[in-house]
């Protein structure tokens, strides 16, 4: 009797082995995908170190240049105030002087209409 299998049981046993075949399959083809990914994985971040060094020398390549450019700017502007201050020194300068020669120029018109003004009344008196 034993070596009559139902047809049910039959089935079972035909099931259950394709279903352990498809998991030996997949396990064993799981192993290759495994290794490989695990080896992508490594190259991935050699890439990804790789990628990161390079980039942060390119960071620290562009700050440098751009503090070298703002020294520059920083300079040429320090020149630019000072030149312009010593515009301005000059412009000071200058006006001080026409106001001192306009402050003379009055004093001196001032002193000829007073002197116009005597020699007007000493014309006019009555002797």
């Amino acid at each position: 009797m034993s070596a009559i299998i139902n047809r049910a049981d039959g089935r079972k046993t035909v099931r259950d082995a394709s279903d352990d075949r498809a998991k030996t399959g997949t396990n064993g083809a799981a192993a290759p995908r495994k290794t490989a990914h695990d080896a992508s994985e490594a190259r991935g971040e050699a890439v990804r170190k790789d990628i990161a060094a390079t980039s942060g020398a390119v960071i620290w390549k562009n700050a440098k240049a751009a503090e070298q450019t703002l020294q520059k700017a920083t300079e040429d502007l320090r020149d630019t105030v000072e030149r312009s201050a010593e515009t301005v020194s000059d412009v000071v300068g200058a006006s001080r002087e026409m106001s001192q020669r306009a402050d003379e120029q009055l004093d001196q018109m001032s002193a000829l209409r007073d002197k116009a003004a005597q020699e007007l009344a000493s014309r006019t008196q009555v002797p």
